[in-house]
């Protein structure tokens, strides 16, 4: 019988071989909104989740809509999704470099 020279080692010392275990890698959602949406809604309040939104939608499309925005927003909650599109543009979170079209700073 061949052995390989790690069951050798085990048997030798009074233990069995046991295979390495790998995790199973987590499946991850073909949809880009709900990946956003799920990361932006662990973040803490209002302001740090819309923040989150935008980074999110930033590193997915690089470019993204106001009606990108829009969908992420209502999925996160947020009632009034232009006003707070406008509040990350005067924090300078968000920039506009086509009309229309965002990203983050």
């Amino acid at each position: 019988m061949l052995c390989l020279e790690g069951e050798e080692n085990a048997e030798l010392h009074g233990g069995a071989l046991t295979e390495t275990l790998t995790a199973k890698p987590k499946k991850r959602s073909r949809d880009a909104y709900a990946r956003i949406v799920a990361d932006a809604s662990r973040a803490g309040d209002r302001r740090q989740r819309t923040r989150a939104a935008a980074e999110g939608l930033a590193r997915e499309f690089v470019l993204f809509s106001v009606d990108d925005w829009r969908r992420t927003a209502e999925a996160l909650g947020i009632s009034n999704p232009v006003e707070s599109l406008d509040e990350l543009l005067r924090a300078n979170v968000v920039y506009e470099p086509k009309p229309g079209y965002f990203r983050t700073v």
